[in-house]
């Protein structure tokens, strides 16, 4: 015999519960991303444009956390004019080198500051390889989509960087990096 459950609340919204026990739900998921945009407007894009590093192996986008608050980055957009690897590296030390960029609010006109350091330029130094997290191949000319299987999450004062193996081609693209949340 179906049944229903009310919520309590006094406003007689209920569930109903068929005859097997089974309860009927409607639910809408949203990628957590997304979610905390809406809630608190903590989603950002680290653009960079037109980059070309000066020589192999050179790191050309350094990112660090200066908040409190862990800061994790899902996906990377890029495409380079040329075939080769780009190498996701968690990094220490001082850069050396590097140009501000300002991470752009997902929501336009939303008044959260990043929170990050966030540099690019055609050969940082200073920092140190502490692993690498992931490394994609890149076709040339064509747009890679990197989602990253585990996200990257940096703590307080915890740094990446990007890291381009060949020694020549012309890098643009986004990091998309939002605020976690805490329960």
């Amino acid at each position: 015999m179906p049944q229903q459950i009310e919520d309590g609340s006094g406003k007689r919204f209920t569930w109903h519960i068929d005859a097997d026990g089974r309860g009927t739900v409607f639910a809408t998921t949203l990628p957590e991303e997304h979610h905390v945009n809406q809630k608190a407007e903590k989603f950002w894009s680290i653009p960079f444009d037109s980059i070309n590093p000066t020589g192999a192996n050179d790191y050309f986008i350094h990112v660090r956390n200066t908040d409190t608050s862990v800061r994790v980055i899902p996906r990377i957009n890029i495409t380079s004019t040329v075939a080769g690897y780009l190498e996701i590296q968690s990094v220490s030390g001082t850069s050396i080198g590097g140009g501000a960029v300002v991470p752009v609010n997902a929501t336009v006109g939303g008044p959260t500051p990043a929170n990050l350091t966030t540099e690019t330029a055609v050969d940082i130094t200073g920092l140190s390889d502490d692993g690498v997290q992931h490394f994609h191949w890149l076709e040339a000319d064509k747009t890679a989509h990197i989602n990253l299987p585990a996200t990257i999450r940096l703590k307080q004062n915890q740094a990446m960087a990007l890291l381009w193996v060949p020694a020549t081609g012309i890098l643009t693209g986004t990091i998309e990096v939002y605020e976690e949340e805490v329960d």
